[in-house]
């Protein structure tokens, strides 16, 4: 999930981004399992919600998805 600055209209980067995809920092499996592990079960379903909402799940992109708000800051 990302978020636009909303105090920013004109910002050309998001604001915050999760959950961090940890293989980006580090090439460590053990301390990649571990940071997946620490997801929570409401960040997995925010995914599973996500990925239904999107039809072609095999072109890369950027793609807006519908989630309860109370599941993502449960998340």
């Amino acid at each position: 999930m990302y978020y636009n600055d909303i105090s920013n209209k004109d910002a050309k980067h998001w604001k915050d981004f999760s959950p961090l995809l940890i293989n980006c920092f580090t090439d460590n499996p053990n301390d990649q399992e571990k940071a997946m592990q620490q997801l929570n079960a409401n960040a997995w379903k925010c995914l599973e919600l996500g990925l239904e909402q999107i039809a072609d799940k095999h072109t890369e992109g950027l793609y807006f998805v519908d989630l309860p708000k109370k599941l993502i800051h449960n998340s």
